[in-house]
Parts: structure tokens; sequence; C-alpha cells
């Protein structure tokens, strides 16, 4: 049943937009979207610490710009500080009203190329047992 589905997403960024291009959805447009679905996100900040220095003086704008999107879907930024890292976060957006539902699917996206890494590593060593077989004159 679609409404007793799980409709948040739990975003992780800087909101330092970078490229020289254009992107494909502004995050007020991603936000509005979401909200018009029904979807809650939940923004984790990063600690004023670990953001660039030469972009620093761009902090409080990106995160006040970020905390807009976000909470016009409902949803919360939280910002990992010392005494606030991720799993808290994790344990607080877990409690939320928009996280109660009969079933919860998680979805996790990582970028490390773990099974074409895997491939070309037995590719490799096919192509090293054939040539050292080939060489001994085996074949």
């Amino acid at each position: 049943n679609e409404e007793e589905r799980t409709r948040v997403i739990i975003m992780t960024t800087d909101n330092d937009e970078r490229a020289e291009t254009k992107p494909v959805v502004e995050l007020d447009e991603a936000a509005a979207l979401a909200a018009s679905h029904d979807i809650t996100i939940f923004g984790i900040f990063p600690d004023r610490e670990k953001y660039e220095s030469d972009r620093l003086y761009m902090y409080d704008q990106n995160l006040r710009d970020f905390r807009q999107s976000i909470e016009q879907t409902g949803g919360q930024v939280y910002e990992v500080t010392r005494s606030l890292d991720v799993d808290m976060i994790l344990d607080d957006i877990q409690r939320d009203p928009a996280m109660q539902a009969a079933q919860v699917t998680t979805e996790y996206e990582v970028d490390l190329p773990q099974i074409p890494f895997v491939c070309l590593i037995v590719f490799f060593a096919g192509y090293v047992i054939c040539r050292y077989v080939r060489f001994r004159g085996v074949l």
C-alpha cells in the first residue's frame, strides 16, 4: 500500500556548488518536488571545522539555504559537531514520526566500484595464469 511506505530522504551535503555548469535540479526545486509528493528530507550538514578553508566565508549562507530547502519538506537539518555525531543524528531521525511505518526500506549508494574492481582482478589473474602456462610451454 502506497500510504504505508516511508517517504524519507536523508541527504548529506555541504551545499557548495563548484561546477561550471548548471545542475540538473537546484536544491530548492528538488525540495519543492519532494514536498509535493509528501517526501520528508532530513539534511546532514558538515561541521564548520570540516568545511574547506577557502570556502568558509560561504558556510553560513550555504547552511541557511540548505535549511530553508529541507524544512519546506517538513524535515530537519542537523549540523555535525563534536557533540552531535552522525550516529546520534541517525538515531534521532529514526524516532521522527515521518519514519514510523509498517515497512522501512533502506537503500545505500556507495561510490566504490567494488564489482568492476573484482572483475578486473579476476580477469588480470586469469591473464597472468594463461601467459605463465603458455610461456612454460604447456599450451
